[in-house]
C-alpha cells in the first residue's frame, strides 16, 4: 500500500470517527435533555441546545466532505448536457478549480476567525468557541483534499463504490 493511500485512509478514518462521535454525543445529550425536561424531579440541562447546534455544524461540514468523496453532491450533469461533449471535460475542471479556490478561502479565513475568537467562551460552560469555529477550516480542508484528488485523477482515487447485490 502506498504512503499516499495510507495517509488518506488515516485522515478518512479520523473524519469518519469524528462524525460518529459527534453524532453519538448529539443523540445522548438530546435524549438526556428530553428525559430531564419531562421528569418532575429533574431540571432541563441548559447547555444541550448550544452544543447540539455547534456539533451539527461539524457533522454537516464533515459529512459534506464525505459526500465529495462518494460523488453524492448534486452533479452538474444536468447543466453539462447543454454543452458539446468535447467541452464538458474542461468545463468540469474549471468548476473544480473554482470550488478549490473557494475552499482555500474558507480554510484561510476560517482559520483566521478561529484564532480571532480563541478567547471567547461558549455561554453554557467554560469552553472556547474556537473549537466550534474550527469546523469551517477543517471541513473545508477535507473537501479541498477530496476535490484536489478528483481534479488530479479525474475521479476520486480512494473511493470504493459499495458492492451491488
Amino acid at each position: 500500500m502506498s504512503i499516499g493511500r495510507k495517509m488518506y485512509r488515516t485522515i478518512d478514518l479520523i473524519r469518519s470517527t469524528m462524525i460518529v462521535v459527534f453524532f453519538s454525543v448529539i443523540i445522548v445529550s438530546c435524549f438526556t435533555d428530553v428525559l430531564f425536561r419531562y421528569l418532575p424531579w429533574l431540571r432541563s440541562l441548559g447547555w444541550t441546545e448550544e452544543i447540539l447546534r455547534y456539533l451539527n455544524v461539524w457533522i454537516v461540514l464533515l459529512g459534506a466532505s464525505v459526500a465529495v468523496k462518494r460523488k453524492a453532491h448534486l452533479p452538474l450533469l444536468y447543466f453539462l448536457r447543454f454543452f458539446r461533449p468535447e467541452h464538458r471535460g474542461w468545463i468540469g475542471r474549471v468548476v473544480n478549480v473554482t470550488i478549490l479556490v473557494f475552499l482555500a478561502i474558507f480554510v484561510v479565513y476560517g482559520t483566521h476567525k478561529t484564532l480571532e475568537n480563541i478567547q471567547q467562551e461558549v455561554q453554557a460552560f467554560s469552553l472556547s468557541i474556537a473549537w466550534f469555529y474550527m469546523a469551517i477550516p477543517v471541513g473545508s480542508l477535507y473537501m479541498f483534499i477530496d476535490f484536489l484528488l478528483i481534479l488530479i485523477y479525474g475521479e476520486h482515487p480512494f473511493y470504493e463504490a459499495p458492492m451491488e447485490e
